[in-house]
């Protein structure tokens, strides 16, 4: 079963990809499999490879505690401050979300990170 993230009065599905530089991504789809936001970002510094970068401001901001509540990440050990907003890094915490999966039936969210 995966973890429902509820975010902005709807109840969304995880897709973990990776970006190119290989860090993790999250990428969240509503219930009719279409794109609704993407959690996390990508960002020139070293994390191991069951970290993930949480974007947190703008149309994001709550994103965090949303998915700490859906029991997708820990709460952040790591703060990087990047101008005027912070990221922050946490542990991917859950084993029932399966990398590269697309729950979109064929859109490959997760592939085109």
């Amino acid at each position: 079963m995966t973890n429902v993230v509820k975010f902005l009065g709807e109840e969304l599905t995880p897709v973990i990809g990776e970006y190119a530089n290989g860090q993790t991504s999250i990428q969240l789809v509503d219930q009719d499999g279409m794109p609704f936001m993407t959690a996390s970002v990508a960002h020139d510094v070293n994390i191991t490879d069951d970290c993930v970068i949480i974007k947190n401001y703008s149309e994001n901001e709550g994103i965090l505690q949303a998915l700490i509540e859906a029991g997708i990440i820990e709460k952040p050990f790591c703060e990087i401050p990047t101008g005027f907003v912070t990221l922050y890094v946490a542990v991917m915490i859950t084993d029932d979300i399966d990398p590269d999966i697309d729950p979109a039936g064929g859109y490959g969210l997760a592939s085109h990170v």
